[in-house]
């Protein structure tokens, strides 16, 4: 095992190997696809587990216990968007520039006023790939209400969570209780993605310039008429003619 941990080490606890890393969770919100951000996810956390293991002597069990939490979490959250992908989802995010924009946005930003300021025990680094797996989850909530986008999200913030537990707290049993969290927020996530309802339209998500032609024609929507709803009514009685007839036939 220890031979295994040391081999994969040597390409992720390395700087191009974080550079990586921190690759893959800006993919996942400039590409917006369930199954790139699944597979992108477990991918980012095993690697985080990985040079873990090599750089801070991490035990490999705990690490392996992450990587299985993880896997069911993933799996959970694909079983829930095979079910909603037919129908869709109230929720959409925006175009792919506009959240291309808002990364490069962060970065500039980024880049400007960083402190250089890195946790205790962790490299500079690692320090920023934590927190930039916190700042794209927080951008994945930010576009989109998806539950699955939101699963995603709980999974990212999990990381740097997961990293700071295993690390700074390594005998208390809070790297544990992320793992157990995680799995709870990603349940909770994908029962809300397959009780959200079909066929709706949410106009409160607005934000891709220009819609594409089938929202286009699902913008305005015919108001029902007023004779459509109401009932009609017999001349004599008042009441409505459905009655009537229900009354005669008892006579």
């Amino acid at each position: 095992m220890d031979a295994l941990w040391g081999a994969l080490g040597a390409g992720f606890a390395s700087n191009l190997g974080v550079l990586v890393l921190g690759a893959i969770a800006g993919m996942i919100v400039i590409l917006w696809d369930w199954r790139v951000a699944l597979a992108g996810v477990l991918f980012l956390q095993i690697g985080v587990g990985i040079v873990l293991v090599q750089i801070h002597q991490v035990p490999g069990v705990l690490v392996v216990g992450q990587i299985v939490a993880i896997v069911l979490a993933t799996a959970m959250l694909a079983l829930a968007a095979t079910s909603t992908s037919a129908t869709g989802s109230l929720h959409h995010a925006a175009n792919w520039p506009l959240r291309l924009l808002a990364l490069l946005f962060i970065v500039g930003t980024w880049w400007f006023i960083d402190p250089g300021y890195a946790l205790p025990l962790f490299s500079l680094a690692e320090t920023d790939l934590v927190i930039w797996c916190a700042i794209c989850g927080l951008a994945l909530v930010c576009f989109s209400g998806n539950p699955i986008v939101g699963g995603v999200a709980v999974l990212l913030w999990c990381t740097p969570l997961y990293a700071v537990a295993a690390v700074l707290l390594p005998g208390s049993g809070l790297a544990v209780m992320v793992g157990i969290a995680e799995l709870l927020l990603v349940l909770a996530c994908s029962y809300l993605a397959l009780v959200e309802p079909a066929g709706a339209i949410d106009p409160a998500w607005r934000v891709r310039f220009p819609l594409p032609r089938a929202e286009r024609r699902l913008a305005v929507i015919a108001q029902p008429s007023p004779a459509a709803i109401t009932p009609a009514v017999s001349p004599n009685s008042g009441v409505p003619a459905g009655r009537d007839e229900l009354l005669e036939k008892s006579a």
